[in-house]
């Protein structure tokens, strides 16, 4: 577990997180924390499991689907997204376009399926992905 403030004090070396399986951010207030940077994009695209939480500071942080395929794509320097196999979004919102579901790719669609949003007392909120 990380605080969003503390991501640059780790080493970003894509090495570093090959063995690990999960990796939560705390007190997210702004979403483009997650952009600030290659390094921390590819962090996120070699970890299984991410778990993203708003500071509880902020009602609700809105992650756009364009935005979370840029960070899973790191940061552009690749084709095709590299999704987790499981994001867990706590006071999270993501907006997507419907037309992810109904003609996206199908890793696209895996990955959605695979999400889950809470709020933030940590009760499910809802399946953003039910087709």
């Amino acid at each position: 577990m990380i605080s969003a403030g503390a991501l640059d004090v780790f080493p970003h070396d894509a090495t570093f997180f090959a063995s690990v399986q999960e990796i939560e951010i705390t007190d997210i207030t702004d979403i483009s924390i997650l952009c600030s940077s290659t390094p921390v994009a590819r962090m996120l695209a070699a970890v299984p499991r991410i778990i993203l939480r708003s500071a509880p500071s902020v009602s609700t942080v809105e992650l756009t689907w364009e935005t979370c395929v840029r960070i899973f794509t790191v940061l552009g320097l690749h084709d095709q997204p590299h999704f987790p196999d499981r994001l867990d979004l706590y006071n999270i919102e993501l907006k997507r376009p419907r037309w992810v579901l109904e003609n996206g790719e199908m890793e696209e669609r895996r990955f959605l399926l695979r999400m889950r949003m809470y709020d933030s007392q940590g009760n499910s909120v809802r399946s953003r992905s039910s087709v």
